[in-house]
């Protein structure tokens, strides 16, 4: 199952419209940054992240539903989708919101 956030996206305060606040309901969000790819969609469910450990991209929820079960490391990379991040369809396109600072 996807987790799902709010995500704000616009300048933080450091003046770069690409960085974004994930806001998962704690005191302080997590900064990242979003990542459109050339996956169209709809809706947020039309976007999952891609098949790997720590991904960094997304792909349509059509093709994720063909991935294959995969054991991956517990940690928490920065710039990938792990602890945090996720998948969302904006512009009509689907876009990976990375984790770069904790």
């Amino acid at each position: 199952e996807r987790a799902r956030y709010r995500v704000r996206v616009g300048p933080d305060g450091d003046g770069d419209p690409g960085t974004v606040n994930i806001d998962r309901g704690e005191r302080k969000p997590l900064q990242g940054a979003v990542v459109t790819s050339n996956v169209p969609c709809r809706s947020d469910a039309d976007c999952m992240p891609a098949c790997s450990c720590h991904p960094r991209t997304c792909i349509s929820a059509e093709a994720a539903a063909k991935c294959e079960p995969r054991k991956c490391t517990a940690n928490c990379p920065l710039n990938t989708m792990s602890c945090g991040g996720g998948c969302m369809c904006q512009d009509g396109m689907c876009a990976a919101v990375l984790v770069t600072s904790r």
